[in-house]
């Protein structure tokens, strides 16, 4: 079982020379044991993702979720602070999960925290986050 500690991930968060934060982008995968029915459903689902947004203290804009015929669901979430997209493959048991918020890196952190607890209870086999800090200085040549 592969699930990144928190003091681990927090270490992501360490100030580099020359870079300018323009905020921090998070590769989520996840891998449940158990993928019950009621993940199959945008309802449901969008529930987690909305606390999630919720517990961060993100700003939503606006939300759109599309549901496949078979199984799976994609869904995107336009945030004042940028974005947070998800895909679903029921039959993988595999959720994967893009957020970046150009805000302070504990909304980020909070974000993490709350999706792993929304999905805790379906048994996690996976939980994989690497970040992505956005932007840096442009130095002159001289």
């Amino acid at each position: 079982m592969v699930i990144q500690g928190k003091a681990a991930m927090l270490g992501i968060f360490t100030k580099r020379k020359n870079n300018q934060n323009r905020g921090y982008h998070a590769l989520i995968e996840i891998l449940l044991k158990n993928y019950p029915e009621e993940l199959h459903h945008s309802t449901t689902f969008g529930k987690k993702i909305e606390n999630v947004v919720n517990h961060a203290e993100l700003n939503v804009i606006k939300k759109e979720f599309h549901e496949f015929k078979e199984f799976g669901l994609t869904g995107f979430y336009l945030l004042s602070e940028s974005h947070l997209a998800f895909h679903t493959w029921p039959e993988k048991k595999y959720i994967a999960i893009d957020l970046f918020t150009c805000s302070a890196r504990e909304k980020t952190e909070v974000a993490i925290d709350t999706l792993k607890r929304e999905f805790l209870a379906y048994g996690l086999k996976k939980f994989k986050v690497k970040i992505i800090r956005r932007g840096f200085v442009y130095e002159k040549s001289t």
